[in-house]
Formats: C-alpha cells, sequence, structure tokens
C-alpha cells in the first residue's frame, strides 16, 4: 500500500496515527500542499480533487477521504479496533467523529479566508474559491459553540466516545493542536478539554504523532 500525506494537514495526521497505532507497514509519500504538489498532474491522476490523503491500494484501488482510510486500516489491521468493540461503540465513535467535523469547518473557515496566500484558495482542493471575509466570524462562533459542547460532554468523561481510548479522540486531538498552532488561540479556558488533552498525550500513538 501507499500512504500519500502531508505532515501539516490535519486529515492525513488522522491516519498516521492509525498507522502508528497499529504498527502498519506502508509506503508514506509526503504531497508537499505548500508548493501545490497536490495540483499536479500526477497527483490529480490520483485524485483528481487535489486533496490528501490518499491510499492507494494494493490491488490498484484508491481511498480518499480520511475516515474512510483509518477505517479501513483499522478494521484489516488492528487488533483492538480504534472504532469500539461493538456496534453500538462503533456507531457513538463515528457520531462524535461526524460531530467534530462542525468544529473543523469552523477553524478552517478562519483559516482559509484570513490568510493572503489562500487569497484564491477559499476551500482545499484543485479549483480556486474566493475567500469570503465575512466567514471568519461566524467560524470563530462555530469554534466556540463546539467546544463548549465537548466540555459540558466531557465534564465526567476520560475520553470523548465510549471508556476507551477511540479514533474520535485521535480526531478531536489532532483538529486542537491545528487549530491552536494556526490560529494562535488559547482554549485554557476549556478545562475539561485541558485535561483530557494532557492524558491523551501519554498516548503512544500521539506522542509519536508528534515527536515525528
Amino acid at each position: 500500500m501507499k500512504f500519500y500525506n502531508f505532515k501539516n494537514a490535519p486529515n492525513p495526521t488522522k491516519v498516521r496515527a492509525v498507522i502508528i497505532h497499529h504498527k502498519i507497514a506502508l509506503e508514506i509519500v509526503d504531497i508537499n500542499l505548500l508548493e501545490q504538489e497536490n495540483l499536479k498532474p500526477e497527483y490529480l491522476a490520483i485524485n483528481p480533487k487535489g486533496t490528501v490523503p490518499a491510499l492507494l491500494l494494493d490491488d490498484g484501488q484508491i481511498l480518499l477521504e480520511s475516515l474512510a482510510i483509518s477505517s479501513y486500516l483499522d478494521s484489516n489491521y488492528g487488533e483492538i479496533s480504534l472504532f469500539g468493540r461493538s456496534q453500538k461503540e462503533k456507531a457513538f465513535v463515528l457520531q462524535k467523529c461526524i460531530a467534530l467535523e462542525d468544529f473543523y469547518i469552523g477553524v478552517q473557515e478562519v483559516f482559509r479566508n484570513s490568510l493572503e496566500r489562500y487569497k484564491n484558495r477559499g476551500l482545499p482542493g484543485s479549483k480556486p474559491y474566493e475567500q469570503i471575509p465575512a466567514l471568519i466570524d461566524r467560524g470563530n462562533h462555530r469554534i466556540e459553540n463546539n467546544l463548549q459542547l465537548i466540555e459540558n460532554d466531557m465534564k465526567d468523561s476520560l475520553f470523548l466516545a465510549n471508556d476507551q481510548f477511540s479514533y474520535s479522540d485521535i480526531t478531536l486531538y489532532v483538529y486542537l493542536q491545528f487549530a491552536k498552532r494556526v490560529l494562535k488561540k488559547d482554549f485554557g479556558h476549556y478545562q475539561n478539554i485541558m485535561n483530557w488533552e494532557t492524558r491523551l498525550s501519554s498516548e503512544h500513538s500521539i506522542q509519536e504523532l508528534y515527536d515525528s
């Protein structure tokens, strides 16, 4: 298998956490988004959307979405699933992952519409989109509203879903680190989330993910 990656992007980072957690041996090919390698014909032949990640399977088929790739790798190479031990647990993990996308969209609304280098790159992918500055304020509201919901949910919980470390924890952790890095935000007033973040930083896959 061949995994197409960009180290600083959240979506391939989530997949790399699964790869590290399950010790999966595969080839990793770095696609430099800052140099727009994702828009070159060679990569567009793999993913016409021009986004990362992508996973080239041994049979030549290609998976493109981080949730799909992570689920595939977890179900085929993991001894203890990051998606839960039962169908019910899996449903709760997926529910959290889907809900977290609203937080991430808020981050992207601020990030993509406020930086000069994304002037014609308001959305990721191979097609140009104009920035919409009005989305910055809405994005900030989405970030805070979603974090408050998570803060309330984490009041009596060690993990985001169920009673064990899961892919939903990976998703939030990666999104949170990205938001803090690119938006220079301080989320210290969300004490439950900060306590959870401290606990999660001791997970071997998280440690290796951010040490590499």
